[in-house]
């Protein structure tokens, strides 16, 4: 589909990108640099939209998702996208957000790539708000009550 959308074949798309993995990466790195451009990702209300706004490109959240699985491995076109992907969303997370805490940053961004994998399997799952209420409860910090945390590392593990 991309090569006719731009009159080449596949062979011809594949010339200036060398694998169909790098042109993959490549249309996530436009992605990214589109949001950027769109308004930004320091605005909280524009990263919110933004998120919302996944929902409506499901072709490329799917390959995000798929992206971000095979960018486990090292050797993988998409591994060092990935790493600064993460590392943006991390900044973004942190000055956008205004969350200082790097467990809270990582659980975000973990809570954002889980869900996008989740709503691949079901559309009716909400990105956005289910993000915004994990920004909720991450606020209070009171949602669990003490009794019902485990027990510290070290007491688990001299038992």
């Amino acid at each position: 589909a991309i090569a006719a959308e731009v009159g080449l074949t596949e062979a011809g798309v594949l010339h200036y990108f060398g694998s169909m993995d790098e042109l993959f990466v490549a249309i996530l790195e436009a992605r990214d640099a589109h949001a950027v451009d769109a308004g930004g990702l320091t605005d909280p209300d524009h990263v919110w939209a933004y998120l919302a706004q996944t929902t409506r490109t499901p072709g490329l959240t799917k390959l995000f998702v798929d992206m971000s699985v095979a960018a486990a491995d090292p050797y993988h076109p998409a591994h060092t996208f990935m790493e600064r992907h993460r590392q943006r969303v991390h900044d973004v997370v942190r000055m956008a957000l205004g969350i200082d805490d790097e467990q809270a940053i990582r659980l975000v961004v973990a809570a954002a790539e889980g869900l996008q994998m989740r709503w691949i399997q079901n559309q009716a799952t909400d990105i956005a708000g289910d993000l915004e209420a994990l920004a909720r409860v991450l606020t209070t910090r009171s949602v669990v009550s003490k009794e019902t945390l485990p027990k510290a590392r070290d007491d688990l593990e001299s038992q």
